[in-house]
């Protein structure tokens, strides 16, 4: 077991608030071949991202899966669900993405992380997208593991005229380590992130969103919902930074999150930053318990505390889970959360 540094704010704060960088315990892991034929092995491009270095280093080195998935000029390609499942027999992926859209061109693909046993498992996994000029990329990554200690690094990188939609679904995995880098460099470069997560048991999540304008007049947008029940913990970091040259940028980030428990604990860290004067940056965070009058007025249609409360998450979820455009994989991810609702023990006090 190896004892690192991850998720480190680029921008610190004090450091008794001890929210800075997190401590990641890395296992001992022996590389196993994995379920699925990698793609010929390609260097990314990018270096400087992901929850750490050992992490980018981990899967350049031993990695078990590769996969490209590439779109040509004025190319519209949809690659479908790609299933990546961990097992008692595949207990380890090292998987890594490379997401290319060229010019003029559309890529939409789905990453869905599950497993099928309650054994402990790992994964590093390391996503790279470069939307190049005019071109449109949507990417919906899944995650509902059980036992396992996951990183998630993900780094875009926006050319000019370019849209990047991306969700992330973070609704399991024992300890999650997710962070997600965002590079706005060309003029009118649009980024639509709109993810949630649910942390339920004695499972930890750390997520690190930082959102960089280079561009000029470059747009962004990150919202994420969560709820957080039993004595599970969740620690929330985003930074939004306006670089010099970025003038008549916008930027959104927020971040709302439910309390279903006296026990479950909710960090959040929203962080602005400015190097230009004609930029609109906006940033919010909250975290409470469900409104009680909502609660009631629902309870009053003769449905059951249970019932209610995984009503409101669900509504709060529902933008986000939209985005698939699929109702199977949407009815998938809600029964998943409507079977953890179930198991809450309620608080009759």
């Amino acid at each position: 077991m190896e004892q690192i540094k991850g998720n480190r704010l680029g921008f610190k704060t004090f450091k008794y608030l001890k929210v800075n960088d997190t401590e990641i315990n890395l296992p001992d892991i022996d590389i196993k071949e994995y379920r699925i034929d990698s793609d010929p092995v390609e260097a990314l491009d990018n270096k400087d991202f992901g929850v750490c270095q050992e992490a980018l280093d981990m899967n350049e080195k031993s990695g078990n899966l590769f996969k490209k998935y590439k779109t040509e000029e004025n190319q519209v390609k949809d690659f479908g669900v790609i299933e990546l499942v961990t097992d008692r027999e595949y207990d380890i992926l090292l998987d890594t993405h490379k997401i290319v859209a060229e010019k003029n061109s559309s890529l939409r693909i789905v990453l869905d992380y599950r497993d099928n046993d309650d054994n402990k498992k790992f994964r590093s996994s390391v996503i790279e997208i470069n939307a190049k000029e005019n071109s449109n990329v949507e990417l919906f990554v899944i995650q509902t593991e059980k036992n396992t200690t996951a990183l998630e690094s993900v780094i875009l990188n926006l050319d000019e005229e370019s849209n990047v939609i991306l969700s992330q679904y973070e609704l399991g995995s024992k300890d999650n380590y997710v962070n997600t880098k965002a590079n706005l460099n060309g003029k009118h470069s649009y980024l639509d992130i709109n993810s949630i997560y649910f942390t339920h048991g004695e499972n930890s999540l750390n997520m690190l969103y930082e959102i960089n304008h280079f561009g000029k007049e470059s747009k962004s947008s990150c919202i994420v919902n969560g709820a957080l029940k039993e004595s599970s913990y969740k620690n929330f970091k985003s930074t939004l930074d306006f670089k010099k040259g970025s003038m008549g940028s916008t930027g959104t980030e927020e971040e709302y999150a439910v309390l279903l428990s006296d026990d479950a604990k909710s960090l959040s860290v929203p962080i602005l930053l400015a190097g230009e004067d004609d930029v609109i940056g906006n940033h919010a965070a909250s975290a409470g318990k469900i409104d009680q009058d909502m609660l009631f007025y629902i309870m009053n249609r003769a449905i059951s505390r249970d019932v209610a409360e995984s009503m409101i998450v669900e509504s709060k979820f529902s933008e986000s889970l939209s985005r698939l455009d699929d109702k199977n994989l949407e009815e998938k991810l809600l029964s998943f959360i409507r079977e953890k609702m179930s198991k809450r023990e309620l608080d009759v006090r």
